[in-house]
């Protein structure tokens, strides 16, 4: 038989034994103990943002990191892809001088049949400081804005362990960088600039956090580098068709000439498509060239490569008209008189 003395007298002890104070969260200097490598991957960004921000009700992810692989042919960077979950949890509108968002344009259309490409470049047109047709051309993602003018960029075809990030600057319209040396450089920094504007960090402290990132180094050759030097160009006609200062671009940069090596390249990676099949519409001098490029670039995997390619067919059959501007091939017989090429054979 149990005894009732006993088991009242264990009820009444428990009754007076205090309650456990909450658990308080752990000093924000804690959240920086791992260094700024792999700061977003390992999630202790996401961390850091749950102490500075205020939960969402729901989370979503943006449609660029939905998209991501459908539209550029590539895995969502492990990087690219927490930075994307981290910011879809809290509301945050700046990290110190960073406004972080990743850009609406690459997302795909409502219906199938409209050309992702020809949306890109209509919708830029007519945006004064829209730059997503130079991220198409670099092969690059925008991240948000940085307060002074500076859109930043992340490099799709950099290297994916630690893509460095680069600057748009909207008044003169330049690629500048990099600014970081990878994204997670970049989320440190900014976390540590926030928390310290929010007392959450000493300023002795914040200072040698910021310390530990080591500044980004040149990368003047790195592929999105590269592609916007090669892409200028084109970023010129099509975002103003402007052939004279498309003509000096073009004279400015070195790339290789249309055949094995443009074939080769031009369904994996979304700048050298766009390169290679606009030259070939506005310069080769046999329609079998541009054909070609277009059947290669027909087997992508990324849909703003097949989209271009679809583009680039319309307008070898005769199509004129691109947004805002109205006469393709009047730019394109432009640019041939310039560079000293014959007149193209009209269609």
């Amino acid at each position: 038989m149990p005894v009732r003395g006993k088991s009242a007298k264990a009820k009444g002890e428990r009754a007076r034994t205090p309650a456990r104070p909450a658990s308080a969260p752990p000093p924000v200097e804690s959240l920086f103990a791992g260094g700024p490598e792999r700061f977003v991957e390992r999630g202790a960004f996401a961390r850091v943002l749950r102490r500075l921000g205020e939960p969402r009700r729901a989370v979503a992810l943006p449609d660029p990191a939905h998209d991501y692989h459908a539209v550029w042919g590539r895995p969502l960077p492990r990087d690219l892809a927490a930075l994307a979950r981290a910011l879809a949890a809290v509301e945050i509108e700046s990290l110190g001088r960073w406004r972080p968002a990743l850009s609406p344009a690459f997302a795909l259309p409502a219906r199938p049949r409209d050309n992702l490409v020809e949306q890109i470049i209509v919708a830029d047109q007519r945006d004064r400081r829209g730059s997503a047709i130079a991220e198409l051309l670099a092969g690059a993602l925008a991240l948000g804005d940085v307060r002074g003018g500076v859109r930043l960029l992340y490099g799709v075809y950099d290297d994916d362990g630690a893509a460095p990030v680069w600057r748009w600057q909207h008044a003169g319209r330049t690629l500048g960088g990099p600014v970081a040396g990878s994204l997670s450089d970049l989320a440190w920094s900014a976390a540590v600039a926030a928390a310290r504007r929010e007392r959450l960090l000493a300023p002795a402290v914040a200072q040698a956090l910021l310390a530990r990132v080591a500044p980004p180094p040149p990368a003047p050759r790195a592929p999105t580098a590269a592609a916007m030097a090669q892409s200028r160009w084109l970023y010129l006609l099509l975002r103003d068709g402007d052939a004279a200062a498309a003509v000096a671009a073009f004279a400015a940069a070195r790339r290789p000439a249309l055949g094995a090596t443009t074939l080769a390249r031009a369904p994996t990676s979304v700048p050298a498509a766009l390169d290679a099949l606009w030259r070939a519409y506005a310069l080769a001098d046999r329609a079998e060239i541009l054909a070609a490029h277009i059947a290669a670039c027909r087997t992508s995997r990324s849909r703003l490569v097949r989209d271009a390619a679809r583009l680039a067919d319309e307008l070898a059959r005769g199509r004129k008209q691109l947004g805002r501007l109205r006469d393709l091939r009047r730019l394109r017989d432009q640019l041939r008189a310039a560079l000293g090429r014959r007149p193209a054979a009209r269609t």
